[in-house]
C-alpha cells in the first residue's frame, strides 16, 4: 500500500474503533450471544448481500478510481457499520437481559496515579520527501479502586468506599511497582504503587452481567396467559452501594400488607450464595405475599418479562393473622432436575408456620445438593431455546430504518473511495 491510500489505514481504524468499544461497555459472552443471533438473522445477511454487491458494482464502473483494497474496506466498513446498527436495535430490544453473579470479595484495591513515558512515529512528506523520526510523550495515568471477586469480577469503586473496607479490616498493605516504562518524576514523586486489602472473613458480593435471554423473544412462549393482574407487582430487585460499592442485593421483597424484618434473613441468603453462587450458577429471590391469589407468581413472571437464567424465585403467601401460617409455596427456576423444586417447595411448605432461621436452613440443605444429583439444582443453559431465534418479528417501521440505513452506508462509502 503507498501513500496514496494510505488513508485506508486510519479508515480501517476508525471503523474498528466502535468494535473495540463493545468489549469495553459488554460482556464478551453476552456479544458472543448476540453476535450468533445477528449472523444468523436473514435480514442481516440479506442486507450484508446488498453491500457486496453494491461494492462490487462500484468497482466495475470505476475500475480507475477504485482499489481491489478499496473494493475489500468499502465491504468491511459497510459490514462493520450494518452489524452496528443490528447491535444497538437488538441490544434496546427485549434480548437483553441481565443476571446477577454471586460471591465474595477476594481484594480490594487502590492504583495510585502515575505518568507513562513512550515514543511515537512522526512523519511529514510524501514520496521521496518523506521523513520519519520519534518524539517521546508522556501519558499521565489517574487512581483506580476496584473490588475483585470470586468470579474474577472487577467492579470499580471510589476512594470512600476503599477507606471504609480499611477501616473495617485495618490490613491495607503496599505493592511497590517497578515500572520500565515510567517517568523519573513520577518515580521521585513515589507514585505508581499498589495498595491492597483482603478481607479476612465471607463478604458477599452480587454483580450485574448483561446477558442474551432467548425466552423473551418470543411474545408467545410463557408471558401471555391468562392471569390475575388485581395485586400489584415490586420491581425486580436490583445491585445496590451499601457503602462498599455496588455489590448489595437485597433478595428479599414483600408485599406492602406484610410487616416482616427480613434483614438478618436476607444477609443469610447473601452469605450462602457467597459460598455456592459460582459452583451452582443460582441467584435466589424470596417473594413473599399474604392472602395473594395462586396465579400470582405467573403476573411476576409477565411483569419481570420471564425469568433470569439462573435464578430461583420462591414465592410464599402467609397468613398473619394465623401465626403466620404458610398458605401457598411456588418454586420457579429454570432447573433440568424438576425435583429439586418439588422438594423444596415441601420443605418449605411442611414448616407450616413461618420460620426465617428454618427456612433459610431448608435453602441451604437444598442449594448445596450436588448438581449431579436429581434433586440439585442444575441450570437449564439458554442455548437450548436458541430456537427461539426464529420467532423473532422485526416491525415494517425497522424495516424501513434498516434499508434507508444501509443505503445511505453503501452510498456513501463506494463515494468516498471514488473520490479519495
Amino acid at each position: 500500500m503507498n501513500s496514496d491510500t494510505s488513508y485506508l489505514v486510519k479508515i480501517f481504524l476508525f471503523f474498528t474503533a466502535p468494535i473495540i468499544l463493545l468489549f469495553s461497555f459488554y460482556d464478551v459472552s453476552y456479544i458472543q450471544d448476540l453476535t450468533s443471533i445477528i449472523l444468523s438473522n436473514y435480514i442481516f445477511l440479506s442486507f450484508i448481500l446488498l453491500s457486496i454487491t453494491v461494492a462490487f458494482i462500484n468497482f466495475l464502473l470505476y475500475k480507475k478510481e477504485v482499489l481491489i483494497l478499496e473494493l475489500v474496506l468499502q465491504i468491511f466498513a459497510t459490514i462493520i457499520l450494518i452489524f452496528l446498527i443490528f447491535f444497538v436495535f437488538f441490544t434496546n430490544s427485549s434480548l437483553k437481559d441481565t443476571s446477577i453473579f454471586n460471591g465474595f470479595v477476594t481484594k480490594v484495591t487502590y492504583e495510585e496515579p502515575w505518568t507513562e513515558e513512550y515514543q511515537v512515529e512522526v512523519c511529514s512528506g510524501s514520496g521521496d520527501n518523506r521523513s520519519c523520526h520519534y518524539e517521546t510523550r508522556t501519558r499521565r495515568h489517574s487512581a483506580s479502586y476496584y473490588i475483585t471477586t470470586s468470579n474474577n469480577e472487577r467492579v470499580s469503586i471510589n476512594s470512600n468506599r476503599f477507606n471504609n473496607f480499611q477501616n473495617l479490616y485495618h490490613n491495607k498493605y503496599e505493592i511497590q511497582l517497578h515500572r520500565s516504562n515510567q517517568t523519573l518524576s513520577s518515580k521521585m514523586r513515589g507514585e505508581g504503587d499498589k495498595w491492597v486489602i483482603h478481607p479476612t472473613n465471607t463478604f458477599p458480593t452480587s454483580v450485574e452481567h448483561n446477558v442474551v435471554n432467548y425466552i423473551k423473544i418470543s411474545n408467545g412462549t410463557l408471558l401471555n396467559r391468562g392471569i390475575d393482574n388485581t395485586k400489584p407487582v415490586l420491581s425486580y430487585p436490583t445491585v445496590t452501594d451499601k457503602g462498599y460499592g455496588k455489590i448489595y442485593m437485597d433478595r428479599v421483597l414483600k408485599s406492602s400488607n406484610l410487616s416482616l424484618n427480613t434483614s438478618k434473613f436476607n444477609n443469610d441468603l447473601n452469605l450462602l450464595l457467597a459460598e455456592y453462587g459460582k459452583s451452582r450458577e443460582v441467584n435466589l429471590i424470596i417473594y413473599f405475599t399474604s392472602n395473594y391469589p395462586s396465579s400470582f407468581p405467573k403476573q411476576v413472571e409477565k411483569k419481570w418479562g420471564a425469568w433470569k437464567k439462573n435464578d430461583v424465585v420462591i414465592f410464599i403467601d402467609i397468613k398473619p393473622t394465623e401465626n403466620n401460617l404458610i398458605n401457598r409455596v411456588y418454586v420457579e427456576a429454570f432447573t433440568k432436575h424438576s425435583l429439586f423444586k418439588i422438594e423444596l417447595r415441601d420443605k418449605i411448605y411442611s414448616l407450616k408456620n413461618l420460620d426465617l432461621n428454618k427456612l433459610s436452613s431448608i435453602i441451604k440443605e437444598q442449594i448445596s445438593i450436588s448438581p449431579s444429583a436429581s434433586n440439585g439444582f442444575k441450570r437449564t443453559s439458554m442455548e437450548e431455546y436458541k430456537y427461539l431465534i426464529n420467532e423473532i418479528n422485526i416491525s415494517w417501521y425497522w424495516w424501513l430504518i434498516f434499508i434507508a440505513f444501509s443505503l445511505i452506508v453503501n452510498l456513501g462509502i463506494s463515494y468516498f473511495v471514488r473520490n479519495n
